[in-house]
């Protein structure tokens, strides 16, 4: 036997006397009001239920806790007693109000609890499971609690299997609203309206499911003696309190929901602005620091607001550094900045800007001093009722540069334009001079009998002929150095030789064939001096130097060579100086330049009948030096010589 207090047939209607069982029957408004009850507290309940889920990391998120276990909690309790209303007997019914009050903390409790459990941003299963356990398990002790304030002349027993039914009812129908209102009304953004209606109905079916099916479990049996009073409440007391708890609930209900559905539709749409605003700010300084064009924003004053990633590149200042600096520290102080003075008024007199932009040419000065050119235009605008001023400037240093490039680029053409079209006219005369006299010399030989009987006369032409010749052949040759060396083609073959050793091969013919005209002395190095180079060009640049003093130097000239190979910055100098009569200061700077640029430029001595070449000598020698990478210097005055200077390499990296 079970004890007194465990006594299951106390509980449970094991045996039950058909003809003691009171007749029930419900009203139905009532039973339609409980369940709009139940399922206006499951529709705030689910509300809640998300809001707890966003704040699921936050203080806020226990305020919403408190408000959705209050309002599922009295929910259920009231759709309870409009149930208990509902459910009619032909005796009396009252209720104790201490149970009956009792009876609503296991319903907040249990919601409470569902909350801590569910109510996160990422619910598992297992986490559904166990909230639809606890809040239907609450709904059940809930109702079975209340079921105790009935205060009637009856017993109250318990159908066991519908009991149990009426739990089962309660945790699979909560279990349903809970996987609705997480798996199939979740979304990333605005849950949908009918999802939540669902989840409502479900979980308002949980509560009215439980609580009829308890009530259909429910056996009253009459009793066959009194009982003894107790205080309570009767039906219209307990009537209007549950229409007022009704009430509150539905007020905060329709609040949470209009609440809830404004707050997120604005938090929605403010993200959402904020979001379309920042894309919109990415995109459009991404596409300010793709352009070209420095482009700056200005207040009035001309105060630098902000800036893109052309301007730190064209002025050389970080960001934060042009940020709050004036336009007129960016602007040159060149007096051929003639529109900086314009610009400067278009910022001190507003009635100068025009609503289409202004344009300026300005010099700008960069961070470490260099100046840039730049056309700027600049745009007027309002924003926030005050003057913001968009400038773009563009950098025309370079289109300048080559302007100024190709300006002298033309001017140095039309000069050697000029100078080759003297060269050639220079040139034809001096190729036809020779040309001329040995033609002349042959046909006056070839038609006069009588100098050709004449030995000496025929002696001297002859002579005539052959000088004429060779001084042909001399400006053919450096017509020819002068073409191969300008087009590239005149190939060098480096090599380390003995500087001493070759010029005294050089000037050993000479010594003999021009010892009448000048006097030929090399001041000679006891050891040799090694240089690298190319040994035809070496040859070459002596020989024109020393034959260039021979020629226009007159007779009895003195002409000097000598060889320096202590020299600290690695080249070797061999001079070459004479005391002939040298060359005037004003085509002093002509000589060594390709196409002299007048006959009178080869004309710097008396002796110019006497001249072998073209006087393309020395710019042949100037070249050939540069080719072996030295240097030629050359100095002169009229009446005290020329001192001709090479600079040869004495190491093998010539170039």
């Amino acid at each position: 036997m079970w004890p007194n207090h465990l006594d299951i047939a106390r509980f449970f209607a094991l045996k039950v006397d058909p003809s003691v069982v009171l007749p029930s029957e419900y009203n139905s408004a009532l039973v339609i009001l409980s369940f709009f009850v139940a399922t206006l507290a499951g529709f705030a309940f689910v509300h809640l239920l998300h809001r707890i889920a966003e704040h699921e990391h936050t203080r806020s998120r226990y305020p919403w806790m408190a408000g959705g276990a209050l309002i599922m909690g009295l929910g259920i309790w009231a759709m309870h007693f409009i149930g208990m209303l509902a459910y009619e007997l032909p005796i009396p019914v009252n209720y104790d109000p201490l149970i009956t009050l009792v009876s609503a903390i296991p319903a907040v409790l249990a919601s409470a609890w569902n909350l801590h459990i569910v109510a996160r941003s990422n619910v598992t299963r297992v986490r559904l499971y166990m909230g639809g356990i606890v809040l239907g398990g609450g709904i059940g002790l809930m109702h079975y609690t209340g079921m105790g304030a009935v205060d009637f002349d009856a017993y109250i027993r318990y159908d066991l299997p519908l009991f149990v039914l009426s739990l089962l009812v309660a945790v699979a129908l909560a279990m349903c609203a809970l996987w609705v209102a997480f798996r199939a009304s979740r979304r990333d953004t605005i849950r949908t309206l009918a999802n939540e209606a669902i989840s409502a109905l479900l979980i308002g079916a949980a509560v009215a499911g439980m609580h009829y099916t308890a009530m259909s479990s429910a056996i009253c049996l009459a009793r066959n003696g009194t009982t003894t009073p107790l205080p309570s409440i009767g039906t219209d007391v307990l009537a209007v309190a549950t229409a007022t708890v009704a009430t509150l609930i539905l007020i905060a209900g329709i609040a949470a929901v209009v609440f809830d559905r404004r707050l997120a539709s604005e938090v929605f749409f403010r993200k959402e602005a904020s979001q379309r605003a920042s894309q919109t700010a990415q995109r459009l300084q991404l596409i300010m620091d793709n352009v070209a064009d420095a482009v700056l924003t200005l207040d009035g004053h001309g105060i630098i607001e902000t800036c893109n990633a052309a301007a730190v590149r064209i002025f050389g200042y970080p960001a934060n550094e042009l940020v709050g600096l004036n336009i007129a520290q960016l602007l040159s102080n060149l007096r051929t900045n003639e529109d900086r003075a314009p610009m400067m008024r278009y910022f001190s007199d507003p009635s100068t800007r025009s609503p289409e932009g202004n344009g300026f040419s300005i010099i700008g000065r960069q961070k470490d001093g260099t100046h840039v050119y730049l056309e700027a235009v600049l745009t007027e605008g309002r924003q926030a009722d005050r003057s913001v001023i968009v400038a773009a400037l563009r950098d025309t240093t370079e289109r300048n540069v080559v302007a100024a490039a190709l300006a002298r680029a033309k001017e140095a053409a039309e000069k050697a334009s000029q100078a080759k079209s003297e060269f050639i006219s220079h040139m034809s005369h001096e190729l036809r001079t020779p040309l001329n006299a040995v033609i002349g010399m042959a046909d006056l030989l070839l038609e006069t009998p009588q100098l050709r009987q004449d030995p000496n006369t025929v002696q001297s032409y002859l002579g005539d002929i052959r000088e004429s010749g060779r001084h042909l052949l001399n400006l053919v040759n450096e017509i020819l150095d002068v073409s191969v060396i300008e087009s590239g083609g005149r190939a060098l073959e480096f090599e380390t030789f003995d500087a001493v050793a070759e010029i005294e091969n050089l000037i050993r013919p000479l010594k003999t064939t021009e010892a009448a005209t000048a006097v030929l002395s090399f001041l000679k190095k006891e050891v040799p001096v090694l240089i690298t180079a190319d040994k035809q060009s070496f040859r070459q640049t002596i020989l024109n130097l020393t034959t260039n003093s021979i020629s226009h130097g007159g007779v009895g000239v003195e002409i000097k060579i000598s060889v320096d190979a202590d020299m600290a910055n690695g080249f070797t100098k061999v001079v070459v100086s004479d005391n002939g009569p040298g060359i005037p200061g004003d085509m002093l700077s002509a000589v060594g330049q390709p196409f002299l640029k007048s006959k009178a430029a080869y004309r710097y001595s008396k002796q110019e009948r006497t001249s072998n070449g073209a006087g393309m000598g020395l710019y042949i020698v100037k070249r050939l030096m540069v080719l072996n990478g030295g240097k030629l210097e050359l100095t002169s005055a009229p009446n005290t010589g020329t001192i001709a200077t090479t600079y040869w390499p004495r190491n093998a990296n010539a170039a």
